[in-house]
């Protein structure tokens, strides 16, 4: 069995949460949703989420996992590394990475091939220690639980 986690940013603080008590629709800005699902794909829910739609991937798109077209919405990689871009700039005040240099980490849909491979060293591939190197990447702390 893998690892499962759902934590939530606050724009200043991680808080791991039960999954089944992460309200429905989106959370107040600003904040990131993180809610890794063994060890396999991580959904990544930002809000403010413009110009992307607020949801990402990092390992697998649920779509892809599963093998089924509507397990998720389809994804568009380009599209929320910029809003993760903007994302970034908005909560940490700062100039973070460039959509270019995310939209590499991010999972996209690929029903034919599950072994697509980002170019990102995802160790050994676990999400988890995907998600943490993300998180740093970005410049935001790793929550406690997750690799550092």
């Amino acid at each position: 069995m893998g690892f499962f986690g759902t934590y939530v940013y606050d724009g200043s603080d991680w808080y791991e949460v039960d999954p089944d008590k992460v309200p429905a629709g989106r959370l107040s800005p600003p904040s990131l949703w993180v809610q890794i699902h063994d060890s396999d794909f991580a959904v990544l829910v930002y809000a403010p989420y413009e110009p992307g739609t607020g949801i990402a991937f990092l390992g697998d798109t649920p779509r892809t996992y599963f093998e089924d077209p509507i397990a998720s919405i389809p994804t568009d990689v380009a599209t929320e590394a910029t809003g993760l871009a903007a994302w970034v700039a908005t909560v940490l005040g700062n100039v973070g990475p460039q959509p270019d240099q995310i939209q590499g980490w991010l999972a996209q849909d690929d029903m034919d091939d599950e072994s697509a491979d980002t170019g990102i060293d995802d160790d050994a591939g676990y999400v988890e220690n995907k998600v943490s190197k993300f998180l740093m990447f970005l410049g935001l702390p790793v929550p406690a639980g997750l690799p550092h």
